[in-house]
């Protein structure tokens, strides 16, 4: 039941990631560069927190790094999406 609420905790962040992102980026400017900026690497981090928090959990098995975890990954950030891809392969 914890990695549920985690998955589902994970889920909100992310969306909630891409769609600020996006929303910045519309605005352009100084704020689409700044906040972009600090967008990307909040997505980078979340992207390594879900690889480290699911060592030890049924999301490290390797059905489920492909399907359930690799979809938990932000589609923005400085890894996406070459490292983001190799974060899923990761156990």
């Amino acid at each position: 039941e914890e990695v549920e609420i985690e998955m589902i905790k994970s889920s909100l962040i992310k969306y909630w990631i891409e769609d600020f992102y996006q929303y910045v980026q519309k605005l352009g400017g100084e704020t689409a560069e700044i906040m972009g900026d600090i967008l990307m690497v909040r997505a980078d981090t979340n992207a390594i927190n879900i690889t480290l928090n699911s060592f030890g959990t049924p999301l490290n098995e390797p059905v489920m790094r492909t399907s359930d975890r690799k979809r938990l990954y932000p589609a923005v950030g400085h890894l996406y999406p070459a490292g983001t891809y190799m974060l899923a392969d990761v156990s």
